[in-house]
This record gives C-alpha cells, sequence and structure tokens, in this order.
C-alpha cells in the first residue's frame, strides 16, 4: 500500500469512531434523560406547597428541594388521597366527613380504594385540631354546686367550710354558688332557688331535718344531683343524698380521751358544750365520759353571752379540774383567759381549729392537742364525690340509700414541743405572726390559716 493511500485509510477510521461515538451519545441520552411522555406535567416546585408563612422551615419544602423523588409525577394512590384529603382538611378548618362527601364528587380516578374514606375522618380531624386550635370549640361552662350551710357565718368552722368549699369548686371544676343560714326557712328558699336556677348538684347539711329533708327530695326527684355533710348522717337516705360525708363523732371523743391519758392526766376532765352546736356534737361529751379512765367527766352546756365568765365560774368551783375539752374552736381564746384568771391550767384540748396566728407564743402553748374536724375536707371529699356522680353517672337517679363516709379525725398536737413550737432562732414574731410560712391556707385574707 502506497503511503499515501494510508493516510487517507487513518482518517477515514477517525471519521467513522466519531460518527459512531455521536450516535452512541444521542441514544443514551435519548434513552435515559429525554421525558418518555411529552404531555407529561412539569415536576411541582417548591413554590407550589402551601405557603406556611416560613418556607424555610417548611419541612415539605425542605424535603422537595433535596430529594428529586420527591418532586417526580406519580400515579394516584389511596395514601395521597388520604394525605390530600387530610392536607386539604387542616387548610380548610373543614371537619373530615365533609371532606370524604366532596371527594365522591371528583373522577373515578380518583376514587380511594374501599375502606379509605372510614379513616379519612380521623385524619383529617387530627389535623385539623393540631393545626388550627383557634377552630376548635370553646370548652362548656362548669356546672353549677350550690352549696346550702346551716351554720353561724362568724364561727370559725363555717368560716374554713366556706373557705374550702370556694377551693374545692377550683380544685373539681364547677361553678361555686354558697349560701350559709342558721335558720332552716332560709335554708330551704335557698335549695329551691338552686333548682329553679337550674342547677344540677345541691351539696347541704341536714340540721332542722323536717324542713330541710323534704326540700332535698324534691330537688332529687327533679333530676339534681343531691349529696350532703356534716351532722345528720342518719337522714341522708331520707334527702335522697347520692353521698353523705361526715366526721364520727365517737372517734372524735376517743382521740381526745388518747390524749388526755398520754398528758397523764388523772382527775375530773371538764368538757364544755357551746350554745347551738348540732347534737351529735354533743354526744362527744358523751363518749368521752366511756371512753377515758383517768376520771370522771362532767359535761356542761354553756350559754349564748359571756362563755369566758362562764368558763372561769366552773374552775373556781372545780380547782381539782385535771383536764378540759371544748367542743368548738371559738371557745378556746375564753378558755385560756379563764384558765389564767383562775389560776388553774389543766390540760387543754379542742374539737375543731384556731388560727394560731391570732394568739401569741403563751397563750397557743396552752392547748395540749385539737382533734380535726375535717372541716376541710367534708366539703372537699363531697363536692368531689358528687361532681363524679354528675359527670360520669348518669342514671344515679335509679340509686337507692347514701354512701356513708364518716371520717376518723386525726390529731393535731401543741405545746412548746408540739406544733407551736417557737421558730429556731428564739426570736419572737410580731403580732400578728406566727413564725412560720402559711401562705398555703388563708381565711379570710389574714395572714395565715396554721391553726387549731
Amino acid at each position: 500500500m502506497s503511503p499515501k493511500l494510508g493516510r487517507w485509510t487513518g482518517v477515514g477510521v477517525v471519521v467513522a469512531l466519531i460518527l459512531v461515538t455521536t450516535a452512541l451519545t444521542t441514544l443514551v441520552n435519548q434513552a435515559f434523560f429525554a421525558p418518555t411522555d411529552a404531555g407529561a406535567a412539569a415536576p411541582p416546585q417548591v413554590d407550589s406547597l402551601p405557603d406556611s408563612g416560613h418556607a424555610e422551615d417548611d419541612p415539605r419544602a425542605v424535603e422537595a428541594a433535596a430529594d428529586p423523588v420527591a418532586t417526580e409525577p406519580s400515579a394516584p394512590t389511596a395514601a395521597s388521597g388520604l394525605t390530600a384529603a387530610a392536607d386539604a382538611t387542616a387548610d380548610s378548618g373543614e371537619s373530615g366527613i365533609a371532606m370524604g362527601a366532596a371527594g365522591d364528587e371528583e373522577s373515578d380516578a380518583m376514587e380511594p380504594e374501599p375502606g379509605a374514606g372510614e379513616i379519612a375522618p380521623s385524619i383529617g380531624t387530627a389535623d385539623a385540631g393540631r393545626s388550627h386550635p383557634s377552630h376548635t370549640e370553646s370548652p362548656e361552662p362548669a356546672p353549677t354546686l350550690c352549696v346550702v350551710a346551716d351554720g353561724d357565718p362568724e364561727k370559725l368552722y363555717w368560716k374554713f367550710v366556706e373557705f374550702h368549699a370556694e377551693r374545692a369548686a377550683d380544685i373539681v371544676g364547677v361553678h361555686l354558688d354558697y349560701a350559709t343560714h342558721p335558720e332552716a326557712a332560709a335554708r330551704v328558699q335557698a335549695i329551691e332557688e338552686c333548682v329553679r336556677s337550674g342547677a344540677p348538684m345541691i351539696l347541704a347539711t341536714l340540721a332542722d331535718p323536717q324542713e330541710i329533708v323534704p326540700a332535698m327530695r324534691a330537688a332529687a326527684e327533679l333530676g339534681v344531683r343531691i349529696a350532703s355533710f356534716g351532722a345528720g348522717a342518719e337522714h341522708a337516705d331520707d334527702a335522697g343524698s347520692l353521698i353523705h360525708v361526715s366526721i364520727d363523732d365517737a372517734a372524735a371523743a376517743r382521740r381526745a380521751a388518747d390524749q388526755f391519758t398520754s398528758a397523764g392526766v388523772s382527775g375530773a376532765v371538764l368538757c364544755l358544750i357551746p350554745n347551738g352546736v348540732e347534737e351529735s356534737r354533743r354526744h362527744i361529751c358523751d363518749e368521752l365520759r366511756l371512753t377515758f379512765t383517768g376520771g370522771a367527766v362532767d359535761a356542761h352546756q354553756l350559754a349564748a353571752t359571756d362563755p369566758g365568765r362562764q368558763i372561769e365560774d366552773l374552775l373556781a368551783a372545780a380547782p381539782q379540774t385535771a383536764g378540759l375539752l371544748v367542743l368548738e374552736a371559738d371557745l378556746l381564746p375564753h378558755a385560756i383567759e379563764a384558765m389564767a384568771n383562775a389560776q388553774i391550767a389543766p390540760v387543754l384540748g379542742s374539737i375543731g381549729e384556731f388560727p394560731l396566728n391570732k394568739l401569741p407564743f403563751d397563750q397557743r402553748d396552752q392547748i395540749a392537742f385539737t382533734v380535726m374536724d375535717l372541716a376541710r375536707f367534708e366539703i372537699l371529699l363531697a363536692a368531689a364525690a358528687l361532681r363524679l356522680m354528675h359527670t360520669y353517672h348518669p342514671n344515679a337517679r335509679f340509686f337507692e340509700g347514701a354512701m356513708i363516709f364518716e371520717g376518723q379525725p386525726n390529731v393535731h398536737t401543741g405545746g412548746p414541743r408540739g406544733g407551736h413550737e417557737r421558730p429556731a432562732s428564739g426570736v419572737e414574731p410580731a403580732p400578728g405572726s406566727d413564725g412560720h410560712d402559711h401562705s398555703h391556707d388563708h381565711v379570710d385574707g389574714e395572714g395565715g390559716e396554721d391553726h387549731h
């Protein structure tokens, strides 16, 4: 072969290689990179996602931008239909059920698989509730609890009851309508007014049962949930009470007897009955007489006026008195003053609590013990139980008989070595202060409710 012919042959080979390479490149591009469907929609852009107000924070936008597969068009599936329904429900604020109805009017190509419509409402509703809290329904107003009590509002026990009724209302979630009247007629009127106002719950004491029980029973027959507290548990069934909560007065007497025995009392004990106290409270003196073995127990009914002078006269007439029990905390200051005037120092106890911040230390040290009268817990437990019955037992009207809870009280020990101990600094606190932080309990907005 001549040199000239060899050169042309080499050029031809190069040209042939170039043509083959070009053809292969074209085929590869068509096979792997060119769209297979000229009519296919363009990939969705990030801007087409629902605007959250912060596109850079939207996880769907970040995912779409980072993952090309996420932007590829795909055939509709049941899962994608549910997701679309959920998103649409969240954006519109409508229920998932409404969105499911709208989906039935669309083309058959987008119809979800059988059964998917049963899932969509729950998904849509849940998502809407999370995404649009402003669209949730307002909570129903709290039901009204009427409390009708029989005590003197100036007495400590009833101040505690009213104060803790307000706390109980906050705890159990009710609107409180509170009234206290010593007169039975006024309490009957209050009960009837609660019924007329539509209150679903009434909690009342059962003093003066001849008047109160018929009024309570009439309210119960109209569908009002009834509960009671305090003295008179034996009338709870007739009153239509679902629950009755009270102190076990006999147990209170036994607690007092144990305290006198522990203190080494040997001799007569005076048991002082305040004016106007419930009949059941009077029985504490009888039970104390049966239980205390250290000496005789003498019960005395006090008149309404000048109780301090009456106590002083009793102590002067019986100078060997070894123990003194008052059945009402309001009598404690009078008893302490009478003991000082008579120069007699019997072991002093009470049934019921007294705010210690109202007494200087030298006087509170005279109180050896207090049997707690459950003023806090009767009202709280009864209110909570009644609220439970109202909310979760719609057929409570078919119940017969009251559930009766009689609480055995505990004892708060006092004196210089008990709950009245001075602050560790030994510095006498300012008047009106007991040296402790009692911001957790208040009555009438005064100081702390550390009490006996």
